[in-house]
């Protein structure tokens, strides 16, 4: 990181994201791995990722779909 970036930013392990992009895919479709890997480095744990990724779907369905397939 530089010194003005994050200071605590911890890696998220390669499987959670994995997982983030398979629950997020049926919402948004081939930009899931993008959003994911975006919003990876700007968070500081899976539940941030969580939290962050479910603000990107727009329908409620959709986002309580992927709050349950994403835990």
């Amino acid at each position: 990181t530089t010194p003005s970036g994050p200071q605590n930013v911890v890696p998220i392990d390669p499987k959670t994201l994995e997982a983030a992009r398979k629950a997020l895919a049926p919402s948004l479709g081939p930009i899931a791995a993008t959003v994911v890997s975006r919003a990876a480095k700007r968070v500081h744990s899976v539940e941030e990722l969580r939290d962050a990724l479910a603000a990107e779907i727009v329908d409620e369905k959709e986002r309580k779909a992927f709050l349950n397939a994403f835990r």
